[in-house]
């Protein structure tokens, strides 16, 4: 999504967005899953089945703000900006998912830092590619 706001194709970002909202059909259940993990989506489910008070709309705006951002900051090409929001949004991620599920939320802490490392990995792979081929 990230490369297709940077080359500002609205086709890719739509493109990535339906992926994105299909992506569980894609992926097998996992023959075994850790207790913590299945204790922490447990922990999801009621929090978005439960009641819809004033907070809890306002921290759901985070989820469409938090792509605006990353869009934009893609979009105008702010290579800075764009680390900051991609930074940003694992570590209130984080903090919001051991704040709000306790222990169970640690279970995300692995699989937050390997997204952190593979997209500024791969963001910073990208930006280095496209540096050399300006300058050819």
């Amino acid at each position: 999504m990230v490369i297709f706001a940077f080359r500002k194709s609205y086709t890719g970002i739509f493109a990535s967005i339906f992926a994105l909202f299909t992506s569980m059909f894609w992926f097998s259940v996992p023959a075994e899953s850790s207790p913590q993990v299945l204790e922490f989506l447990a922990f999801e489910m009621e929090y978005l089945k439960g009641a819809w008070t004033a907070p809890k709309i306002i921290m759901s705006l985070a989820v469409p703000l938090f792509f605006f951002m990353l869009l934009t900051a893609a979009w105008k090409r702010n290579w800075k900006w764009l680390i900051g929001v991609i930074i940003g949004a694992a570590v209130l991620k984080f903090i919001w998912s051991v704040a709000f599920s306790g222990e169970a939320g640690m279970s995300i802490l692995k699989p937050a830092i390997l997204g952190l490392i593979v997209c500024i990995g791969g963001l910073g792979f990208y930006f280095r590619k496209q540096k050399k081929t300006a300058k050819n």
